[in-house]
């Protein structure tokens, strides 16, 4: 029997989740888990559940911009800033000198916030206390800011202290050799050429025909021995280039993505590590019978957000980051292995010229994206496992790597091996080792990733908020101007001219002295357009039937 004053609907104590809570509340209903049991569950109502569920998107992009799971797991609503432009700036404006290794105190914020917001809403109230310093750092997840100090330089010390708490992390995690990664990005200027004497009228920047539109960013990524090395991921400016047309894009031997400044950003990065590094680090693992476990290291720009975001769902994929002041003489993809992957890019440039029999005036117009990014997957493919070891020499102890000598930029490709090509093309005048070198070493400084300087973080959050009103329209597609002299035919390649320019290589290639390998992938190619050839066949067949009696 009841007792008195009972009552049969008591009132339920009311439960405010955490941003984390309702995400994983949207993930167990996706799942298939109902609206009654994650009531339950979580102390909340059904209607409750279900505004949750309707809310999924605002929630995974709010997810998407955090910068660190503290975040998500600590605040409870997405309830932006009133002062949005400011708190974008501001963010921006930390992250990159948190990367930069510059200590921030909370005084330097609270100056800087000022000075953001009399430039960016003048005339507006708004006073930079410590309340609002309070407040920012919880938004953000920022945990504590850096009182004294000077900013810090590259040195041997902090490089030997990151090499001991490395070590540790590897024994801790019992990891081998294979399973420790560094992936970093670089800048390319794809399409430059080795002289200054070519110039054309169209070109406003005619030095070596350097502009934005010829720049592409690459992500190289590859463990401590050598043995693997990622598929390249490479961004372009444009996301649907001339050259691509009527080609698969899964069949590039990269992933390309595109961004309008060609940068590296989080969203990019975070689709990369989640989406095609854990699954190619987890199957070479496998591949290799080792535990599934690895560590990647990388450096602290701001695109490559918290280590505690950058971890597989099961916690056995993590990142660790280099120290702002031990990144660039330390981190192994910059000690060597990048350089020689662009200095083979640069030499297959030079043989493509040679072989071409070409002026370089026509050969630089008919350069497209698409040869270049045969071109770079070509040269990351030549990287030798022995330089991705040396370069990682500096941070670890390897075994049977050959006596590292200071200078193994070298090592693989050198200036005046490509400087010998460019000497037999009778066409190039004027190329002598040193524009050679001057011509392998114009995107050295090029990271991948934008830096900002205060006046361009202004100028951006003004943009933004010129921008938040109205309808953005720029995912319809577009042509990388760089392929405006290309000719393309509009009719796609069918299947049996396919099958007669196979059947015409089959025959060149067997009255040639060559390995019976590429006899036999030529065949399988014939086979493959054979079976195509059949479907299609087929499905007209069939359509025809239908045609005819339906």
């Amino acid at each position: 029997m009841d007792q008195p004053g009972a009552s049969g609907s008591a009132k339920r104590k009311r439960t405010v989740l955490t941003i984390e809570q309702k995400i994983e509340i949207i993930k167990q209903n996706e799942s298939g888990e109902n609206v009654a049991a994650l009531a339950r569950r979580f102390g909340i109502g059904r209607q409750t559940v279900r505004d949750i569920v309707k809310n999924k998107t605002n929630l995974q992009a709010f997810l998407l911009q955090a910068d660190s799971t503290q975040v998500v797991s600590q605040r409870k609503t997405m309830k932006a800033s009133t002062f949005e432009e400011l708190e974008q700036a501001m963010i921006k404006w930390f992250l990159q000198k948190r990367a930069e290794g510059t200590p921030i105190s909370g005084p330097m914020c609270l100056r800087q916030a000022q000075l953001f917001h009399e430039k960016l809403n003048p005339g507006e109230n708004f006073k930079a206390s410590n309340g609002w310093l309070y407040r920012f750092k919880k938004r953000h997840g920022i945990r504590e800011l850096s009182i004294e100090g000077e900013k810090l330089s590259a040195d041997e010390v902090a490089l030997t202290e990151f090499c001991y708490e490395l070590e540790n992390i590897i024994l801790e995690r019992d990891l081998k050799l294979d399973q420790v990664y560094n992936a970093d990005e670089t800048g390319l200027f794809w399409k430059t050429m080795p002289t200054k004497t070519l110039a054309h009228e169209s070109e406003k920047c005619a030095s070596g025909f350097k502009t934005n539109k010829d720049r592409v960013t690459i992500l190289c990524c590859a463990n401590a021995t050598g043995r693997h090395k990622l598929r390249l991921t490479v961004i372009g400016k444009s996301k649907n280039p001339r050259a691509f047309k009527n080609i698969n894009r899964n069949n590039l031997p990269v992933d390309y993505y595109n961004q309008k400044s060609c940068w590296m950003t989080r969203d990019i990065f975070r689709e990369w590590f989640f989406k095609k590094c854990i699954p190619q680090v987890r199957k070479f693992l496998e591949v290799n019978k080792l535990p599934p476990k690895a560590l990647l290291l990388l450096d602290n720009a701001t695109v490559h957000m918290d280590e505690t975001v950058l971890k597989s769902e099961d916690g056995n994929i993590t990142a660790a980051f280099f120290p702002p002041n031990v990144t660039s003489i330390g981190q192994p993809m910059d000690q060597g292995v990048i350089e020689n992957m662009k200095r083979y890019y640069r030499k297959k440039i030079m043989m493509d010229l040679l072989q071409e029999d070409a002026d370089p005036m026509t050969f630089w117009k008919n350069l497209n994206i698409k040869d270049a990014i045969y071109g770079i997957a070509e040269a990351w493919s030549c990287v030798k496992d022995v330089t991705i070891k040396r370069a990682f020499l500096k941070i670890l102890t390897l075994e049977d790597v050959p006596d590292m000598n200071e200078t193994i930029v070298e090592s693989e490709v050198t200036t005046n091996a490509i400087a010998n090509i460019a000497s037999e093309i009778s066409t190039l005048d004027g190329v002598d080792a040193e524009v050679i070198d001057n011509w392998i070493q114009c995107d050295f400084q090029e990271h991948g990733t934008e830096t900002f300087t205060e006046e361009e973080i202004i100028a951006q959050s003004e943009k933004n908020k010129e921008e938040s009103g109205e309808d953005h329209e720029k995912n319809k597609e577009e042509s990388d101007e760089n392929d405006i002299f290309e000719e393309h035919t509009s009719n796609k390649i069918t299947n049996r001219q396919a099958l007669e320019a196979c059947n015409t290589l089959i025959d060149y290639f067997e009255k040639q002295d060559i390995d019976d390998f590429t006899i036999l992938n030529l065949q399988k190619m014939k086979s493959f357009i054979r079976q195509k050839q059949l479907k299609t066949k087929k499905q007209t067949k069939l359509t025809a039937f239908f045609v005819k009696h339906v």
